[in-house]
């Protein structure tokens, strides 16, 4: 035996082997690519020393596949893409409220579902079949089989589709409660499950109510309200609902309520909820700034709906709207002796089929009309608070407090009826003028907006509300006018602040293109897989929740990501096309590049032009594809005259990162190509050695052809425009160019418009470019198709 394998035998100390993995971790992420069975690979793996090694040091191995089959074996600190799903700091929190309410609330079992996870697991999905429904039943049957197997049953597609429809595409939060262990003897159940679905801190919907209300958004911001106080206030009112025994009880009492009781209930629970949220928050925020602007937000529902339903705009509405009301009654919801006035009024008029779908959405209104409430729970809020009472209280004597509240503020079933009823005769309410006076005292408390300016927009929104309530009782009598949209001319003040408005949303804009264009290339660099894209979002959605004060357009981005989430192939397709096209460029061979000065600007800016005009008639070429009026072969000359110029494109793409590297360092041709906007945007990403966003678009859509194109070839024509526009209107650029390169202006002003220069565009002057804005959005393979699924 040798000496050397003598040396061998001898175990490696432990300070010999801590050193040897620390310089191995010093070194980064390390990748084994293997071929083989994939099911053995991860045993063939874990028996390498280096593995063994790794899990001494707490560190994580897991194994992904390429686009192409092969084995990625990471070795990393992260975490696998399913631990990813469940370590973001909003998961936790959502567990941690969970796990709280259970122990306050035995009999009532709270499951709260984190819509990342359910997003997560979608994405991840490989089966055909996959769905957002199918996921949110998977996720409810193995958070419920030990939870409440007697309700197993009912989690259903039906079901899961229910949650789809309101709680992520409506993003709307989400409570129900379903009954355990019903049978013939014990038609009320045992007990309860309540589902929950969670609002994530920066669910676009979550300030969806916020935006619609004048002033509001503004004045949140002013009092520096952050996007946690908000989830949390909405997740206690969800929760509010979860502990509401009474309800619960109120249910089982009479399965078959009637509709006047359960506006009742309802009602009642509304402000149970609410009364809830008040008094945690204030406890968690120790301040009330939030809690006024929710009354706020409440005030503003009811408020605008007592005017629309009373017809305060238009005295004709309720004349007209009682001409076509039959009298008739309904043996359901009979009327007692017993019953006041109002009541025996309602429950008539919700036996009048018209009348009652005229009138429910206002009734819905009235269920929510929980100020009242709000103020008491924040009046009795502030005095515990001051005392120090409240910091002491537990869940449990908070939620006894919030029924004790409610049963002394929330409105009576005789103030409710009497409410919708004089709201529908047109007749003075009591309750309603205190709304009222609540609601204007509130507008004046706004910091950020004067009275008169919400006024305004109040005004705006009344009008619009007539109109939809009007085309409504029109469609009712019959008359089916069509609505007639006059928009009235703005004002000066106004037109700046659309400006204004535009100005902004353009910046936002620009911002959550480059941001997703890294992100597709984040995904690209780090391996084009569904589990790498869930980690890969995950971890952004955390950045972003964090950087939310600082982030532009921080609110768009996370709703790509969700969007990206419910539409896993569009991120993979985009990151696939990015990295194929990438490829393409990165193989063709470098031309060396001569000119300078003046001359290597001209260059680029023909180089420009001339990718954009191949671009531009493939594209034409590829539009024409897919016709039922052509036959085959005319459709493969097409394709392959589409590819042609496809590859023209690519060579100039690789042209320009050599010709843009050249022009930096050049300063007669900085010079020029500096102060044109796009041409300097257009070199820095060729001196990254990146491609256009519309070239992965045109490498995704060139075989489908047809309409698809079309939107391609309008963005293409716009860009070409744009570019020549660039040259022409500017003196410095233009001139100069003029002295070296005389037939490259002469084929830019073909393209500058008419209103520009009174220049007739020559060519390809066939799409309408003024109306064109943005690159057509990428159009995906469906998910089934995809290869390797």
């Amino acid at each position: 035996m040798s000496e050397e394998q003598k040396k061998e035998q001898i175990p490696e100390s432990e300070v010999a082997r801590k050193s040897r993995l620390k310089e191995f971790l010093g070194k980064g992420p390390a990748k084994w690519f293997e071929g083989g069975d994939e099911a053995k690979r991860p045993e063939y793996f874990d028996a390498r020393p280096i593995a063994s090694i790794l899990k001494q040091a707490g560190k994580v191995a897991y194994f992904l596949m390429d686009q192409e089959g092969k084995a990625d074996a990471i070795l990393s600190d992260g975490k696998s893409p399913d631990e990813s799903l469940v370590s973001t700091e909003s998961h936790k929190y959502f567990e941690a409220m969970e796990k709280r309410f259970n122990e306050v609330v035995p009999e009532s079992k709270i499951i709260i579902i984190d819509p990342d996870v359910v997003r997560g697991k979608y994405a991840m999905d490989p089966s055909p079949d996959a769905s957002l429904a199918k996921s949110i039943k998977l996720y409810l049957t193995e958070k419920v089989k030990d939870k409440a197997p007697s309700v197993l049953h009912r989690i259903d597609d039906k079901y899961a589709k229910s949650i789809e429809n309101s709680a992520f595409k409506q993003e709307r939060q989400h409570t129900l409660a379903l009954r355990e262990n019903v049978s013939l003897q014990n038609i009320g159940g045992s007990g309860y499950l309540d589902i929950v679905v969670g609002s994530n801190p920066d669910m676009p919907g979550l300030w969806s109510a916020f935006n619609s209300i004048p002033g509001l958004k503004k004045e949140l911001e002013a009092k520096s309200v952050t996007p946690e106080a908000v989830r949390d206030f909405i997740l206690y009112h969800e929760l509010g609902h979860a502990t509401d025994m009474h309800r619960k009880q109120e249910e089982k009492k009479s399965l078959g309520t009637t509709p006047l009781e359960e506006m009742f209930n309802r009602h009642h629970t509304e402000c149970v909820a609410d009364c809830h949220a008040v008094l945690q928050s204030i406890r968690d925020q120790k301040n009330t700034d939030f809690v006024d602007l929710w009354a706020q937000l409440r005030l503003h529902i009811t408020c605008t709906s007592i005017e629309s339903y009373m017809g305060r705009l238009d005295g004709s509405m309720i004349p007209e709207l009682e001409k076509m009301f039959d009298k008739r009654n309904a043996e359901q919801n009979a009327v007692k002796d017993t019953d006041t006035d109002a009541q025996k009024f309602l429950k008539n008029m919700f036996n009048s089929q018209e009348a009652g779908e005229y009138m429910m959405p206002y009734k819905v209104q009235v269920e929510y009309h929980t100020q009242p409430t709000i103020m008491a729970a924040k009046a009795f809020a502030e005095k515990a608070l001051a005392d120090g009472s409240l910091l002491k209280m537990s869940d449990k004597e908070v939620i006894e407090k919030c029924q004790e509240i409610v049963n002394a503020s929330c409105l009576t079933p005789e103030k409710m009826a009497q409410m919708v009823v004089d709201v529908y005769q047109g007749k003075p309410n009591e309750d309603c003028d205190k709304a009222f006076a609540a609601f204007e005292k509130g507008k004046a408390s706004f910091t950020t907006a004067s009275k008169e300016d919400m006024d305004k927009e109040y005004a705006q929104l009344k009008i619009k509300e007539l109109a939809e309530r009007k085309k409504t009782i029109d469609e009712w009598v019959g008359i089916h006018e069509e609505e007639k949209k006059d928009a009235a001319p703005q004002t000066t003040a106004e037109s700046i602040l659309a400006n204004k408005d535009k100005v902004k949303q353009a910046r936002e804009q620009m911002a959550v293109t480059l941001w997703s264009d890294q992100l597709i290339d984040s995904l690209v660099k780090h391996g084009i897989t569904e589990g790498n894209m869930v980690k890969l979002i995950m971890a952004e959605k955390d950045r972003l929740r964090e950087n939310h004060k600082t982030e532009i357009a921080c609110e768009a981005k996370i709703g790509a990501l969700n969007a990206y989430l419910d539409n896993p192939d569009m991120m993979i397709v985009t990151a696939v096309t990015r990295k194929t096209v990438s490829e393409a460029i990165d193989k063709i061979p470098a031309p060396t590049v001569e000119k300078k000065g003046i001359e290597l600007a001209a260059e680029f800016v023909k180089t420009s032009l001339d990718t954009l005009e191949f671009a531009y008639v493939g594209m034409e070429k590829s539009a024409g594809m897919n016709s039922f009026g052509q036959d085959m072969d005319a459709q493969l000359q097409l394709a392959a005259q589409s590819s042609a110029y496809y590859k023209e494109v690519l060579k100039n793409e690789k042209a320009l990162r050599s010709i843009s590297f050249e022009a930096r360092k050049d300063k007669e041709a900085w010079e020029v190509l500096g102060s044109m906007p796009s041409a300097k945007k257009k070199m820095a990403t060729a001196s990254l050695h990146k491609h256009p966003l519309w070239l992965d678009q045109y490498h995704a859509n060139a075989m489908k052809g047809g309409v698809i194109m079309e939107t391609g070839l309008q963005a293409t024509y716009a860009e070409i425009v744009k570019l020549s526009t660039e040259v022409v209107s500017m003196p410095q650029v233009y001139y100069k160019l003029q002295e070296v390169a005389p037939e490259l202006v002469d084929r830019l002003m073909q393209y500058v418009p008419e209103n520009h220069t009174g220049t007739k565009n020559a060519k390809l002057a066939k799409m309408p470019v003024e109306e064109v804005h943005a690159a057509p959005p990428m159009q995906m393979a469906a998910r089934k198709q995809r290869s390797g699924r």
